[in-house]
């Protein structure tokens, strides 16, 4: 009854020593490596449209391995089409809309998954009576999130680039765009360089990504942050995300100099 398959199988031939990559072995290897004996919830962000099929077809073996585990489904390429999750998979049994920090701090404190009130958990997409349910979404202020922690997602490699944020929504209202609609918010400037002071120290790493949807959309902010990087200085190297408005040479010298290295540019 339309459940995902795991008979279509590809090999990829792209590495100059022939290295054939089997889709099917990778994940009998990596069901035999998950334990999550004990554990209530899964929870798994989607970050790409690309990685939907491969995202589902993992998913469903592990709800085969851990029937009773509750899988939660999120991430920023969920939002745009987070009911059809639950409408045509049997394996994924919530999905959150938007930001996750609030639903699942609310889903842990039931301690029991089967005792979840899920009419109250923000952002949350649920099944009943053969019914999809959306609760409203609660965004957590910037003010109150917590510094990210990396501690056990540390890449081998060095120099790997240290994803953070110092703003979340947007003003924009692209009708072809997959994030959230939420409220625009900045983080304020000392928040913002005490943390990225403590990711620097504790990971031992000055790369940074800075995730925010739209880095020039407070650009008289921003521009403020960046002189504060340069004053106290910050010997870090980033990246950012930006749409191509009030840009001007003396606005790339700022960035240049406070560490921007790239910018990548929405156009429309």
């Amino acid at each position: 009854k339309g459940k995902l398959a795991l008979n279509v199988i590809q090999d990829y031939n792209k590495t100059p020593q022939g290295f054939k990559f089997n889709i099917k072995e990778a994940f009998d290897c990596i069901i035999d490596i998950i334990d999550l004996r004990g554990f209530d919830l899964l929870g798994v962000s989607l970050f790409s449209d690309k990685d939907i099929h491969i995202t589902l077809l993992l998913l469903e073996q592990i709800k085969l391995k851990f029937p009773k585990i509750k899988i939660i489904l999120g991430g920023v390429h969920v939002y745009a089409v987070n009911s059809v999750f639950l409408e045509k998979t049997n394996f994924i049994d919530y999905v959150v809309s938007g930001n996750g920090e609030i639903p699942l701090e609310e889903m842990l404190k039931y301690g029991n998954c089967n005792k979840i009130e899920e009419s109250r958990i923000p952002g949350l997409y649920y099944r009943r009576n053969n019914k999809i349910f959306h609760n409203k979404n609660k965004i957590l202020p910037m003010s109150q999130t917590a510094c990210p922690d990396y501690s056990n997602l540390i890449p081998e490699r060095k120099n790997w680039s240290i994803p953070y944020m110092i703003s979340q929504g947007c003003c924009s209202d692209c009708n072809f765009c997959s994030k959230p609609k939420i409220s625009f918010e900045s983080m304020s400037i000392g928040k913002a360089l005490r943390e990225i002071r403590f990711l620097m120290e504790k990971h031992q790493n000055k790369y940074f990504s800075f995730n925010d949807l739209d880095f020039f959309l407070n650009l008289r902010r921003n521009r403020e942050f960046c002189k504060n990087m340069i004053d106290n200085k910050f010997d870090i190297k980033w990246d950012c995300r930006a749409r191509i408005r009030n840009v001007s040479e003396n606005i790339f010298k700022e960035l240049y100099e406070a560490g921007c290295r790239t910018i990548v540019w929405g156009i429309e």
